[in-house]
């Protein structure tokens, strides 16, 4: 989907993988919990998330899978194609402004008991994430993570060039 290298960041380049492998651990295991790769039931709240995430991410992600789990489904299915950047810096160096080119993979919503779909993921589809990774504790964590851009045509990043 990128047309070209991710624009220069300014983040030293220790910070930016730090940041960035913190982000993509975060994804992964919100990935595991919500049941991506698996045939099992959806982890609430699993340790892994405490420790590559902090409030108010957190708290939103638990809240998420623990609606998933009351409703007795689960994600199945491929993992999104992710390529994030390190873009900037704030706070003093405390955090880092993360962006990411994904691309929706084939992933569906279903009921664990019956395996039906509620709903499917629109494969194929470019979008723009952006994120905070904060250092708490000595630690880098994930502090907020949204969607910016649906429905891109192309998204410019490294790994896709």
């Amino acid at each position: 989907p990128a047309q070209g290298e991710a624009p220069p960041s300014c983040v030293p380049p220790d910070m930016a993988r730090d940041a960035v492998d913190t982000y993509v651990a975060f994804h992964q295991a919100f990935d595991r919990a919500a049941g991506l790769g698996g045939d099992g039931e959806v982890v609430a709240r699993p340790p892994e998330l405490k420790a590559t995430a902090v409030d108010p991410q957190l708290s939103r992600v638990h809240e998420f899978l623990r609606d998933l789990a009351s409703k007795g489904h689960a994600v199945r299915g491929e993992r999104d194609r992710r390529d994030p950047w390190a873009v900037a810096t704030r706070n003093g160096d405390r955090s880092v402004i993360v962006y990411d080119c994904v691309m929706l993979s084939e992933s569906a919503v279903v009921d664990v008991d019956s395996g039906d779909v509620v709903a499917r993921n629109n494969a194929g589809l470019i979008r723009l994430d952006g994120g905070e990774v904060r250092r708490v504790g000595g630690r880098w964590k994930v502090r907020s993570w949204e969607i910016v851009e649906r429905g891109l045509e192309e998204c410019t990043s490294s790994a896709y060039s």
